[in-house]
């Protein structure tokens, strides 16, 4: 069932029929984002574009495979106007809070009272956490310091897309999994389905996600062109 909704959910984003969505190969649909989606499952590749690019990037990814699809180095080659490769990044899924830690201790807080973490953070971890984008953040204090923090950003228009990180100080405590069950058993309540994204490379971040119960689905590259900001 949890796979089934998801399935439905990106069956819309790539126009395609849920039956066909993971067939093997490459395929490209036309999209409204300011860039290009990768998304890849087992031996599926599907990709989201612009309409003014959508027909020569089919010509140059048919017989793409779902590995190279997934190198960032690929990309300049294939799509001259490459501006920058984010990923790639894994995508999983949570639709039940049964067996998720206690969340003890995690408040909802506005953005300046994570800016002693913010700065004690690496700027690329609080990106890939999606600490950079407007969502709702909670923190969890340990001796009035902020140890650890979550925020839900929007996924399917509900707050539901789970992001992590903890002070560098703090880490292998356990506080990480403590904000993350709070916000995911919010996600789950309000929206009825939790996603959490981490680079591929991200072994601590997944490792968190999987003592969540989330279930890894597939990866993810995004490319943005020199054109877009």
């Amino acid at each position: 069932m949890l796979f089934q909704r998801v399935d439905e959910y990106w069956a819309r984003v790539f126009g395609s029929r849920v039956a066909d969505l993971w067939s093997p190969g490459c395929s490209v649909s036309v999209s409204d984002m300011p860039g290009v989606y990768v998304l890849v499952r087992g031996q599926a590749c599907r990709i989201a574009a612009p309409a003014a690019m959508a027909a020569a990037l089919a010509d140059v990814t048919r017989d793409l495979g779902a590995d190279d699809a997934l190198d960032p180095g690929r990309w300049p080659d294939l799509l001259p106007g490459v501006g920058s490769v984010l990923g790639p990044s894994v995508h999983a899924y949570l639709d039940s809070p049964a067996g998720l830690p206690d969340p003890d201790g995690v408040v909802e807080v506005d953005r300046g009272a994570l800016a002693g973490l913010r700065d004690a953070c690496q700027p690329t971890e609080w990106g890939e956490a999606g600490f950079g984008h407007t969502g709702r953040l909670f923190a969890l204090y340990e001796g009035g310091t902020v140890v650890a923090a979550g925020n839900l950003t929007d996924w399917r228009n509900v707050p539901s897309d789970v992001g992590l990180v903890t002070h560098p100080d703090q880490r292998g405590r356990g506080y990480g999994l403590r904000v993350g069950a709070h916000v995911s058993r919010i996600a789950i309540a309000e929206a009825g389905i939790a996603r959490y994204r981490a680079l591929a490379g991200n072994v601590a971040s997944r490792h968190i996600a999987r003592r969540l119960g989330f279930v890894e689905y597939g990866s993810n590259l995004t490319i943005r062109l020199t054109d877009n900001p």
